[in-house]
């Protein structure tokens, strides 16, 4: 959430794009609730979440395998049983034979000339029998919550004391981090209802509300007050 969130704030010729591919199938929201199958078929719309997968990794660690009775032949190499072969997404994302300049944001490059390298190599939930088996919650749940934060007529933000060293992976604890004294994704200031808030996305939710100096959260029923139309701070997981 935070790549995908980061670069279509960023890029106004992104999130422009994007408002325009949701139009029709968004402007009866919330009347009118937008389907998973409806998302699906918006090309610029899946390709930005195709890329943001592939630069936010997942997990970064080697996910390790064994055949615990039987040998395995990999092309010209045999494994022999109870080696453990392991691949990590950090680096079959980033490999420039298939994904060319690995390292740029480019949703273009899910809307033509997608090869099959590139969709065997995409691997944000793993592969095979030991796949994350939220993969289809997360995706489901992904493309619900863009869409709602992003269409024509939703909440406006604006770009706060954020650039991108704030979401690049800069230390492998099991998932990818950002550097040590990263702030998270930090938006503007925008009106909802009659309550001024300052919105902030961050990686921790409920710990940050004393660093930023707010008193209440609607996640932590810990949280002291309510809202009371003075500026708040409301922070999303």
């Amino acid at each position: 959430m935070n790549f995908i969130c980061y670069y279509i704030w960023a890029n106004l010729a992104i999130r422009k794009r994007v408002e325009d591919e949701l139009r029709p199938v968004m402007e009866a929201y919330p009347q009118e609730k937008v389907t998973w199958l409806q998302l699906e078929r918006l090309p610029y719309f899946q390709a930005l979440i195709q890329e943001s997968l592939r630069l936010s990794y997942g997990t970064m660690h080697r996910r390790p395998r064994v055949s615990p009775k039987q040998a395995l032949r990999f092309h010209d190499w045999v494994i022999p049983a109870g080696v453990p072969v392991g691949m990590s997404a950090y680096f079959q994302h980033r490999d420039p034979r298939i994904f060319p300049n690995p390292m740029e944001f480019n949703p273009e490059r899910w809307l033509q000339d997608v090869t099959p390298e590139m969709e065997k190599n995409l691997i944000p939930f793993s592969r095979g029998s030991r796949y994350c088996l939220g993969m289809n919650l997360a995706y489901c749940q992904i493309n619900l919550i863009i869409a709602a934060l992003f269409r024509p007529g939703g909440p406006k933000f604006e770009m706060y004391e954020t650039d991108e060293s704030e979401i690049l992976p800069a230390h492998n604890l099991i998932v990818p981090l950002p550097k040590l004294d990263s702030k998270g994704v930090l938006r503007g200031v925008y009106r909802f209802e009659k309550v001024r808030m300052k919105v902030f996305f961050r990686r921790s939710s409920h710990r940050s509300i004393r660093e930023l100096g707010g008193a209440y959260c609607p996640l932590c029923p810990e949280s002291l007050g309510t809202p009371s139309g003075k500026d708040e701070v409301l922070v999303v997981k």
